[in-house]
């Protein structure tokens, strides 16, 4: 007696990838709405027109500025973009060193010179919550007299993606014909074939002529 198991087949739908664009993309204007820094660019110092965007562009401020930025994730990863503006000929490493406060978590020491070098961008993430609806930035310089820059702030969605979902599994319906019988297990989904043995025919004598 042959007998051969089949197992039960199952869907499963492609996994729910977490949102990749930002929540919230701000240069340094739109920075300007949620912000107490003030604006710098172009019209304050012509150069600042070579540098790609958005990093043509940043808020500043001494000894500390501020943001309050409206936001819809209860955990947010948060990009922030910097440059310096000066030339190096104009900046050193250790002359512009800063820290940045997101909602209680404080930043190591920002040098930019010493990261990227001068008029380089230089980007840095970090994941925070956003419990009260806001991700607050408090920008503080760490040397008297120089600025706290930033020329860009995006915030994304960081909380897990969802599970996928994986429905009922569905099983192989197998085709039972005799000799073949079927037999199905719904707790390990599974169904057993059992090849019956075939019996042998005695063949009977002809009945006698009269």
């Amino acid at each position: 007696m042959l007998k051969i198991i089949v197992l039960g087949l199952a869907l499963i739908e492609g996994l729910c990838l977490a949102q990749s664009a930002p929540l919230v993309s701000l240069d340094a204007p739109a920075m300007a709405q949620y912000c107490t820094g003030k604006e710098y660019g172009a019209a304050d110092q012509a150069d600042m027109a070579m540098l790609p965007a958005p990093y043509n562009a940043l808020m500043y401020g001494t000894p500390r500025w501020t943001c309050a930025i409206p936001v819809t994730c209860s955990l947010c990863r948060v990009t922030l973009g910097f440059v310096e503006n000066r030339l190096a000929t104009n900046i050193t490493v250790g002359q512009r060193i800063f820290t940045v406060t997101l909602n209680g978590t404080t930043s190591d020491p920002i040098d930019l010179v010493k990261l990227a070098g001068a008029r380089k961008p230089w980007q840095k993430s970090w994941t925070v919550g956003g419990f009260d609806g806001f991700i607050h930035l408090t920008f503080q310089s760490l040397i008297t007299g120089m600025n706290a820059t930033a020329s860009l702030t995006q915030v994304f969605d960081a909380a897990p993606a969802p599970r996928p979902v994986m429905p009922m599994p569905v099983p192989i319906v197998p085709n039972c014909v005799a000799p073949v019988a079927c037999s199905y297990d719904p707790a390990a989904n599974q169904w057993t074939i059992t090849l019956m043995p075939i019996l042998p025919v005695t063949p009977q004598p002809a009945p006698a002529v009269q």
